[in-house]
């Protein structure tokens, strides 16, 4: 679902899984208690957050300058 949300809406990937966790762990209140609940949130939360940016790692170019004295 995140994967199609991604594709079609152009949504961030750790946005669309954060959107899918949250409908997912809306569902869990009807079964589970409140704590469950809360902490199915928070969990989906912070793996989106964490996805978003090992994502963006990716997409991040280095660039690396050796300065030295010595001529080659």
């Amino acid at each position: 679902m995140a994967k199609i949300l991604n594709k079609y809406l152009y949504i961030d990937l750790g946005k669309a899984v954060m959107i899918v966790g949250f409908a997912a762990a809306g569902t869990s209140v009807l079964i589970y208690d409140l704590k469950t609940f809360a902490m199915s949130m928070v969990g989906t939360y912070l793996n989106g957050i964490i996805l978003d940016n090992f994502i963006n790692g990716f997409h991040m170019r280095k660039k690396v300058c050796i300065i030295s004295r010595r001529i080659i």
